[in-house]
């Protein structure tokens, strides 16, 4: 099996590899076709959720406060979005 780095995390921008033929499947959308991390994967969906009006600003910051992760290892954009919501500017949605 190769271990060719095929794929770049959308949350800390980390190449990893992952085999593209199970990506294949369409049962499910893996998740290791976005995130090297489950919990990069959660922050993905959380972000997205919120982005999308899914969630409030204080319902993500719950579900962040659950969620396994630093900042420091996020992107940039990632980052900003996340202080965002866990920021206290009463402005942020």
């Amino acid at each position: 099996m190769a271990s060719e780095l095929n794929h770049r995390c959308l949350i800390c921008g980390r190449r990893y590899h992952t085999c593209d033929d199970c990506l294949k499947k369409h049962s499910f959308t893996p998740w290791r076709s976005i995130t090297d991390t489950k919990e990069h994967y959660q922050l993905f969906l959380l972000l997205c959720d919120y982005r999308d009006g899914y969630l409030s600003r204080k319902a993500a910051r719950e579900k962040l406060s659950r969620i396994d992760f630093s900042l420091d290892e996020c992107r940039e954009g990632v980052r900003q979005q996340l202080m965002k919501i866990l920021g206290e500017d009463p402005a942020a949605n």
